[in-house]
């Protein structure tokens, strides 16, 4: 994470042609809230669920936290947009 930290966006943020928060949204998924990491997507995405089947994650391309030992590695990517945008069951 240390590579993260500065006045540039993570790698992963600065990737992003929505310039979503990346890195909160996922500390937010890996904790099981959904709603918090719904509000940072929403912030710059008002339909999460198009963005979700679209997208072609050029996060994961940029993302530097897979060279060191922070957890942003162990979440799942490719859902994550469609699946805080979708209701529970």
């Amino acid at each position: 994470m240390a590579e993260c930290i500065g006045e540039e966006p993570p790698p992963c943020q600065a990737a992003c042609p929505l310039d979503i928060r990346v890195r909160e949204k996922l500390r937010f998924m890996q904790q099981g809230n959904l709603a918090e990491a719904l509000a940072v997507v929403l912030e710059r995405c008002p339909f999460p669920g198009i963005l979700g089947r679209i997208c072609t994650h050029p996060c994961e391309t940029a993302c530097r936290c897979t060279r060191c030992s922070s957890t942003c590695s162990k979440t799942p990517w490719r859902p994550c947009p469609k699946v805080v945008s979708s209701p529970s069951p």
